[in-house]
């Protein structure tokens, strides 16, 4: 009797060691200016199930959605243009290997008026933001589609070459 409740003990106490905890994170997303004509980029407050896996979890916040609170009876909807146009970025870690950013834009699509270059533009900034000074040091791998995106694939090859410390905008 003693031995099955000391294993539940100690299994109890390995999960809370394991389960992290969580909390809120923050990252910056690139939201629709509705009457602006420009995406806006805005500071974003995130829940995260678990707060201690390092610095790149804001990072896959850039691209989920984001339904604002509303005052009104009617409920705004996603207003992020990254997760309304089909971006995706997140950043693991490789084992053994560093840390690496991916950005997925095999899904992009303009949206809200919005173009293409404008919403990349903007989410890259999100990035440069969100990662600061490690954003020099970190690997971006950029995913396309197989054929096309010669505009996008300028714009982020530019954006490599662009300064991490001064804010990215669309050449």
């Amino acid at each position: 009797m003693k031995t099955p409740l000391i294993f539940l003990c100690l299994l109890s106490t390995l999960t809370r060691l394991f389960a992290g905890e969580g909390g809120l994170l923050q990252t910056f997303q690139p939201l629709e200016g509705f009457e602006a004509g420009e995406p806006i980029i805005a500071p974003v407050t995130c829940y995260a199930h678990n707060t201690h896996t390092g610095w790149y979890p804001p990072i896959r916040y850039i691209s989920i959605r984001y339904v604002p609170v509303s005052l009104g009876d009617t409920s705004v909807g996603d207003i992020n243009l990254a997760s309304l146009s089909g971006v995706s970025v997140w950043a693991d870690e490789s084992e053994g290997g560093p840390t690496t950013i991916t950005l997925d834009l095999t899904r992009l699509k303009p949206t809200h008026g919005y173009t293409e270059r404008q919403i990349v533009a903007a989410t890259l900034e999100c990035l440069r933001r969100v990662a600061g000074e490690k954003l020099a040091s970190t690997p971006i791998e950029a995913k396309y589609l197989s054929s096309g995106q010669d505009e996008i694939k300028e714009l982020v090859a530019a954006f490599l070459k662009h300064p991490k410390d001064k804010e990215f905008r669309a050449p």
